[in-house]
């Protein structure tokens, strides 16, 4: 009974509207279309894609690696890391044809970024023992913290945002 209302109060809807904005844009004869264009959009904005992209996602390759396959075993964090690889390939590989540099695939690599950054803070938080493995989980963090509030104080000096 729950799957069947999950569905129709979210699913259902959501796919009405995805197919909507889909077809009014992207459909033969509409205003855009969906190209194949590996690392275009993310290339333009940055340099070292490879270590930025490894950086944004060390707490959760942090407790990946503490926590080994009891990670996978996790509903949550397998859900996570799904959405995560789907929005990977949107971002990097995919662009629009009508304003390829718009990013506009790359909100979906942010958003898929910011989720599995959540569950796997919620993870360590539910599952912190030892400090042998909380203490690398913490660093992690410490280490993104600290690297968001460089972006905030130093904005364009990372390569990351284009001159206005």
């Amino acid at each position: 009974m729950r799957v069947l209302y999950l569905c129709s109060a979210i699913l259902l809807p959501a796919v009405v509207v995805l197919g909507w904005e889909y077809l009014s844009y992207f459909a033969p004869g509409g205003r855009s279309s969906i190209v194949f264009a590996p690392f275009l959009v993310m290339a333009h904005y940055a340099t070292g894609l490879g270590a930025k992209f490894f950086m944004s996602i060390l707490l959760p390759l942090a407790v990946l690696c503490v926590y080994g396959r009891r990670v996978f075993d996790d509903p949550a964090m397998q859900l996570a890391w799904i959405q995560f690889g789907f929005a990977v390939v949107y971002t990097y590989l995919l662009a629009e044809t009508r304003d390829p540099l718009a990013g506009n695939f790359a909100w979906t690599g942010q958003v898929a970024n910011y989720v599995l950054f959540v569950a796997s803070a919620v993870f360590v938080l539910r599952h912190q023992g030892t400090r042998s493995r909380t203490v690398p989980c913490a660093l992690a963090f410490g280490l993104h913290a600290a690297s968001g509030v460089l972006f905030f104080v130093f904005p364009g000096s990372t390569g990351t945002i284009p001159a206005s």
